[in-house]
């Protein structure tokens, strides 16, 4: 990874606030899209991380679930 990219990651995590699911969320989104394509969608972080893996709580499916 170069500095360019750790600096993509970095903004990600600081717009997420640091929060464990929501950067685990994002992450798995980089299967998706590419970091700085992710990093714009992120204008809306609650549309952009939803559907989380299927095994876990539906509370934890979902950013929104999860803070409701």
């Amino acid at each position: 990874m170069d500095s360019e990219q750790l600096g993509i990651v970095s903004a990600i995590c600081n717009r997420l606030d640091g929060l464990p699911l929501a950067i685990e969320l994002a992450a798995a989104r980089t299967r998706l899209f590419p970091l700085k394509t992710l990093q714009a969608r992120l204008d809306d972080p609650l549309a952009v991380l939803v559907g989380g893996p299927r095994d876990l709580p539906q509370r934890q499916h979902t950013l929104r679930a999860t803070i409701d």
